[in-house]
């Protein structure tokens, strides 16, 4: 069996995030646990993976030690409070926001140029 990962999806409530959830799913990325989060969440957010229906975690509250890859796609603050968080804790990021161009000393990819 391949490797498996816990995923987090910061924005799940937004269009990218929903987005990038039904693209894990359709492309069958191999998710341990899915991971959706927002902010100013109520108590009724839910994000839809695989036919289920899971609780949106607010940004504040979650645990990062327990995530392997995130998707950030809410806003460039809420990308410059939290990614730093995730990093720390060993995560892999990936921003689709525009909060770390500038920054030398993070990565930047570009489909089709440094893939």
């Amino acid at each position: 069996m391949s490797e498996q990962f816990n995923i987090g999806v910061v924005g799940a409530n937004g269009a990218v995030g929903k987005a990038i959830i039904d693209i894990l799913e359709e492309r069958d990325f191999p998710v341990e646990q899915l991971i959706a989060i927002d902010v100013d969440v109520s108590d009724d957010a839910t994000a839809l993976f695989k036919n289920k229906s899971l609780a949106i975690k607010e940004a504040k509250n979650t645990d990062w030690t327990t995530i392997n890859i995130v998707f950030f796609c809410h806003s460039d603050e809420v990308s410059l409070q939290f990614a730093p968080l995730a990093a720390q804790a060993g995560v892999a990021v990936i921003d689709s926001t525009n909060a770390f161009n500038q920054r030398p000393d993070i990565p930047m990819v570009i489909p089709h140029i440094n893939a």
